[in-house]
């Protein structure tokens, strides 16, 4: 008959385990050396190695504790290890940019996430998979500390901030779909070290837009950079949608011009270069107003013949030209502002207050969510001013009206 037998763990020996064997006249399990005719090695010892990446299981059996303790404490391992090379931070930046070239992502885009990527310092060197909420809040106070070196205007790490979460949520879509990424709602606070500066209003009134127009105009002895104004200011182009605009896109005879591609600036050549559609990535038609109706009639006749609507001899204009000649009118107006896409935010700001549609305001400007629309044409007090009268729950009853008279 086969005699029963069990391990049981050796106190203070962590993975070795005694053989008892079952004692029938004692009628329990005793310790299987003082057994007679026992064959068996006592100890049985267990130890976890790693071969080739992968972790092992392995059991021997001794004769003696000492034997078994040995050999769980042995340093070599019986099987050759190959270490896994760590997948880090860098790697992920390495390949993500790799894969986000153009014609993926746009070049201006794509050269932009370079410099943000540059501000990720240690970070780049801990593997992707050990990447942990407390590894970001160390990053985040190493850059925004007074001694680390950054812009004087800056006030965040805001867009670093979204250029690692975009990243990491990357690498969960194409390499492993487990993976969380540790960012945390604490970290959009804490990338934020001194208050935000205050906003200038982006939205001109309209007897500042046209002073501007007019300046612009009469300190040019080119007025291409009058006209490009005109155009956004009176459709809310993009300076890019301007400057990309064909002739053969203007139709005279449906009062409308068809945006279906956009001049950028390569952001270290500064270089013009075309790209197709637009910014969402959609074509829009824009509704030409009476007066630029004319003025496009009148710039085509008198222009030397070309395919673009606005160009130097030819050629496709330099942002920092237009940039410069915008800067120019705006400083001797004395106003606070520099960009050329306050003329989108003007015309967005205009037309919604003048024709108190909104939605109207969203198609001219090709957005595709009525908050951004909302953003830009800042629906200001004139704006709730202009409109109040129609507001009737907010009107005087007869009661009202009587009283507030003989108030007076």
């Amino acid at each position: 008959m086969e005699t029963k037998r069990q391990f049981k763990k050796v106190k203070g020996h962590p993975g070795i385990y005694l053989l008892e064997a079952w004692d029938e006249s004692k009628r329990k399990y005793v310790d299987s050396r003082y057994l007679q005719r026992n064959q068996a090695k006592a100890y049985r010892a267990l130890r976890r190695i790693r071969v080739n990446g992968t972790k092992v299981q392995q059991v021997k059996h001794f004769r003696t504790l000492e034997e078994a303790r040995q050999w769980r404490m042995q340093a070599t391992q019986d099987t050759p290890v190959k270490r896994r090379v760590s997948y880090t931070l860098q790697n992920l930046i390495e390949e993500w940019r790799e894969w986000s070239k153009p014609p993926r992502f746009a070049l201006s885009t794509w050269q932009v996430s370079e410099k943000d990527t540059a501000h990720f310092g240690g970070l780049v060197n801990v593997p992707v998979e050990e990447l942990s909420a407390e590894d970001i809040d160390q990053w985040l106070k190493y850059v925004i500390d007074p001694k680390y070196p950054k812009k004087a205007s800056r006030f965040s790490f805001l867009r670093e901030l979204k250029a690692l979460k975009t990243m990491l949520n990357w690498y969960r879509e194409y390499k492993n779909p487990k993976f969380q990424p540790p960012l945390l709602k604490r970290h959009k606070r804490d990338c934020i070290f001194r208050d935000k500066p205050q906003n200038i209003d982006l939205a001109l009134r309209v007897d500042d837009l046209e002073k501007f127009l007019e300046t612009l105009k009469a300190s040019h002895s080119h007025s291409v950079y009058y006209r490009v104004a005109m155009f956004q200011a009176l459709t809310g182009a993009r300076i890019g949608e301007a400057c990309g605009m064909l002739w053969k896109n203007v139709s005279f005879e449906y009062q409308s011009v068809e945006i279906n591609q956009t001049c950028f600036w390569d952001y270290r050549t500064k270089e013009p270069s075309i790209r197709e559609n637009t910014k969402t990535g959609e074509r829009r038609s824009v509704v030409l107003p009476p007066r630029l109706l004319v003025l496009l009639k009148q710039w085509k006749e008198e222009e030397s013949p070309s395919a673009y609507v606005f160009h130097r001899d030819g050629s496709l204009l330099k942002y920092n030209a237009i940039q410069s000649a915008y800067k120019r009118a705006f400083q001797a107006l004395g106003l606070p502002v520099r960009s050329t896409h306050v003329l989108r935010h003007t015309f967005a700001s205009i037309f919604s207050e003048q024709t108190e549609d909104i939605r109207g305001t969203q198609a001219a400007l090709g957005h595709r969510d009525l908050r951004i629309t909302q953003h830009y044409a800042k629906i200001s007090e004139r704006t709730q001013r202009k409109v109040m009268h129609k507001f009737v729950l907010g009107q005087l009853n007869k009661e009202e009206e009587s009283y507030t008279s003989f108030q007076k």
